[in-house]
């Protein structure tokens, strides 16, 4: 009895060694500029909360859409 589904793929032949070769250095900057929002908005939260006792509308809002 064999699995109920079975996928056929092709493979390319070969892919450029370049284009494999930039893959992570390309994706890097988009990963940096999401670890700084979702780290740095929760630190300036909090900052604000302790600084001001309360949380600034701006702030909160650009959190939540951050989040979304």
């Amino acid at each position: 009895m064999g699995y109920p589904v079975s996928i056929d793929a092709i493979r390319p032949v070969s892919q450029p060694r370049l284009s494999v070769a930039l893959r992570f250095p390309l994706a890097l900057p988009a990963v940096v500029w999401s670890v700084l929002l979702m780290g740095g908005a929760p630190v300036a939260l909090v900052a604000a909360l302790v600084v001001t006792g309360r949380v600034p509308r701006w702030l909160y809002e650009f959190q939540v859409n951050v989040n979304r």
